[in-house]
């Protein structure tokens, strides 16, 4: 059930701190972008936390506690995403910094590299298209294997899927 505090944190991590960064994209000072991209640092570290814990553990109560705690986060007013950043953030990301940064640089050469710059040009011409013709394909094979699987029912003869589309040596 989606209940309301599920939806205040849904509305105060992420709707409301997408709205704001978006009107701060658009205002010719810097301040109100560097509140913005700090908590979207913060909100990272929470979301990346709860997948973790939420695989371990049930907590009582855990949209209250997390829609209060988004909220102070996100009030310019707390500066809560600043105070996490400096006292929490930086000094755990200064002190593994030079472990984490080699996978990153791995991560962002491979996003540079000819090949993905070949996939975004393909992607951007063929891309729509290629959607479309996996989702028609899709339905087609859906389609076939309905008729296949209630001609097996009726006792029809052929071989079943498996056998039919199996890879060459098999």
């Amino acid at each position: 059930m989606f209940g309301i505090f599920q939806g205040l944190a849904l509305f105060l991590g992420f709707l409301y701190p997408c709205y704001a960064s978006y009107k701060a994209l658009l205002t010719p000072g810097t301040a109100d972008d560097h509140q913005w991209l700090t908590y979207w640092v913060i909100y990272g570290f929470v979301e990346t936390a709860e997948s973790i814990l939420t695989q371990f553990l049930w907590i009582p109560f855990y949209y209250e506690m997390k829609s209060v705690l988004l909220l102070w986060l996100v009030l310019p007013q707390t500066k809560g995403a600043a105070f996490v950043f400096q006292h929490f953030i930086c000094p755990f990301m200064q002190k593994y910094a030079s472990q984490i940064d080699p996978i990153f640089a791995k991560a962002d050469q491979a996003f540079r590299s000819d090949q993905m710059n070949s996939f975004v040009n393909l992607s951007q011409q063929y891309g729509p298209g290629i959607a479309n013709q996996a989702m028609a394909a899709a339905q087609q094979e859906a389609r076939r294997l309905a008729q296949s699987s209630q001609g097996t029912a009726q006792g029809q003869s052929g071989a079943s899927y498996g056998q039919k589309h199996r890879p060459p040596g098999f």
